[in-house]
């Protein structure tokens, strides 16, 4: 996937949906076998676990002289 330009994070999180997909049929129907798609078995890419950072910033990102908290304020006074 990595290869056809899929993102890291992509991959993962098809190879989590595969994994539970693989899980819940092993649970269901009795199967034994190793589930290849889990995380124990398979390696994930590099790069797939960045976090997001969610908290507001008090600079100027974007030249228009107000930080993200000033600008969230205003818009939620203004509603």
């Amino acid at each position: 996937m990595l290869s056809d330009g899929y993102a890291p994070a992509t991959v993962v999180k098809r190879l989590n949906l595969l994994a539970s997909i693989v899980q819940r049929a092993i649970s269901e129907w009795d199967i034994h076998t190793v589930n290849h798609a889990s995380g124990r078995v398979a390696k994930r890419p590099q790069g797939a676990d960045r976090k997001r950072n969610r908290r507001l910033t008090m600079l100027d990102n974007d030249n228009t002289h107000q930080s993200e908290y000033d600008r969230l304020v205003d818009v939620v006074s203004a509603s």
